[in-house]
């Protein structure tokens, strides 16, 4: 559809065609960017997984296995930690804890 003003075209055709090719390279370029996003997440391996559910269900059991040594031994190091820091409250008697944790050590003892 060709604008004229009287019998003068407003936009000739090479501009036209010029305007085309921009919007196409425009459109390449978007495309690209798409295409890199794309790639960047990682969609084809995630489909690929989705293909097949008996390596989703091992990666999820492995990653399982490891989430729960990995609480166990963290919740071992905190606990060994702690009850080194109470031994040491006892034994230097800080703050006037020591006093309080050994009599709180007899109880325990005491309900044994």
């Amino acid at each position: 559809m060709e604008l004229k003003k009287g019998n003068v075209p407003l936009v000739s055709p090479e501009i036209e065609k010029m305007d085309i090719v921009n919007q196409a390279e425009s459109c390449a370029i978007t495309l690209q960017k798409l295409v890199h996003h794309l790639e960047a997440m990682r969609i084809a391996e995630y489909l690929e997984m989705l293909e097949k559910p008996k390596k989703i269900i091992i990666n999820n059991f492995l990653a399982g296995i490891a989430r729960g040594l990995g609480m166990a031994v963290g919740a071992s190091v905190i606990f060994a930690i702690t009850i080194e820091m109470l031994r040491r409250f006892v034994l230097f008697n800080m703050f006037g804890l020591g006093s309080f944790m050994a009599e709180f050590m007899k109880i325990i003892d005491a309900q044994k």
